[in-house]
């Protein structure tokens, strides 16, 4: 068997068919928003660019060793950082102002976006860091740890209030949350870290349903006007129409999608970003509750691949990729479905593989590399393989 036989082999075509689902529906999804004039762009055959792009780095990191991105994760977390930071010092005709915010580059008819490929560096050097730190039972080793892990984490929280972006600040906190899931920390500390966000959340819930007042005058009055009136927005979206169009729209468009689906098109809604942010509302209006549930089992079955191939890896550093990704993904499909359907506020997280987007796709596609590149080098014994065969 030559090397090429040998390496198609050990591919995980579960996962790859599951990509392979996700893409259908991406490509049939952008044709209907081209077909029902809700974006005056080509959104296909860039997809298509970036799927060929995207699906090449996934085969080149599953050639790579996983001992190699261990050894760069720090190197890649700091050009990441890099890439990143330069969005602010770089001048508005490279990085201009897209949608109140200045996070991406603009090269020729594509736009960049350096905050997607930070989550790969983040989950790389989170990883290393967990996997090289022993902690034990003690408070002090744990403090230690939590500093260790939180020093990649500061940059981050200070970059994306400059721009600013609170879609991709929530990731790199869901995908440090994950990474800290599988440490080995204490219960009592894992409980009082998740406990802080928790009852936050709900006292603003209790804020706002008896002190309607205080709570838009007072809480959301000390934010600035762009993130206030996304919180307008969704939680008013029919008192203020400019701040809740997106949100109406999209209800408007699952709603009329029933069961099975809108059975004529020709007053389809309209659909703001039908292409990116809002692509589960326009599945969900076309092909109805059935179609809408049957993308979100796709999900399910993905993130649920990835994770057999976290728990069955040797290495610990694998095992902490294995949860950042499982942590981007998740929280990403359920940040875009949840903002669809209204239940979260809108942060522009596209959905992973079905969203047009160069940049998400990429990144999403390099994070399940390294997933089947773990798959691709997980070691059977023979005691466990016996075990398993009774």
């Amino acid at each position: 068997m030559n090397k090429t036989s040998e390496f198609l082999s050990r591919l995980d075509y579960i996962v790859l068919s599951l990509l392979g689902i996700l893409a259908t529906i991406s490509f049939v999804s952008l044709f209907h928003v081209q077909d029902l004039e809700l974006t005056t762009d080509h959104y296909i055959k860039k997809q298509l660019i970036w799927y060929a792009l995207s699906g090449g780095l996934l085969l080149l990191v599953t050639m790579i060793d996983l001992s190699v991105f261990k050894q760069l994760a720090v190197y890649i977390y700091i050009f990441s950082l890099l890439f990143l930071a330069g969005i602010l010092v770089a001048p508005e005709d490279i990085a201009p102002i897209i949608n109140g915010a200045k996070g991406w580059y603009r090269i020729g008819p594509f736009s960049i976006q350096p905050a997607e490929f930070m989550k790969i560096g983040l989950i790389l050097v989170l990883s290393r860091t967990a996997a090289r730190t022993e902690t034990d039972s003690r408070p002090l080793s744990e403090i230690k740890f939590l500093l260790k892990m939180g020093i990649y984490l500061v940059p981050l929280i200070f970059l994306m209030q400059r721009f600013p972006d609170l879609g991709n600040l929530l990731v790199y906190l869901v995908i440090f949350l994950s990474v800290l899931l599988v440490a080995n920390l204490r219960m009592s500390t894992l409980l009082i870290m998740i406990s802080i966000p928790v009852f936050s959340l709900i006292a603003l819930f209790f804020l706002y349903m008896y002190y309607p007042d205080f709570f838009f005058n007072q809480v959301l009055g000390v934010l600035p006007d762009y993130q206030a009136n996304r919180f307008y927005g969704w939680l008013k979206p029919f008192e203020y129409p400019e701040e809740g169009y997106q949100l109406r729209q999209s209800l408007l468009s699952i709603g009329a999608g029933h069961l099975y689906g809108l059975s004529s098109l020709e007053y389809f809604p309209n659909v703001p970003y039908a292409y990116s942010d809002f692509i589960f509302a326009v599945i969900a209006g076309i092909y109805g509750f059935l179609g809408a549930s049957l993308v979100i089992i796709v999900y399910f079955l993905l993130i649920y691949r990835i994770t057999l191939i976290a728990v069955h890896y040797q290495d610990p550093f694998g095992s902490y990729v294995g949860a950042g990704v499982i942590g981007m993904l998740a929280f990403q499909v359920f940040q875009n479905v949840g903002m669809s359907v209204g239940i979260v506020p809108i942060t522009g997280i596209v959905l992973p593989f079905i969203s047009y987007g160069g940049s998400s796709l990429i990144a999403s596609m390099i994070a399940v590399g390294l997933v089947i590149n773990m798959k691709m080098r997980t070691k059977k014994y023979m005691f466990e393989t016996n075990l398993s065969a009774k």
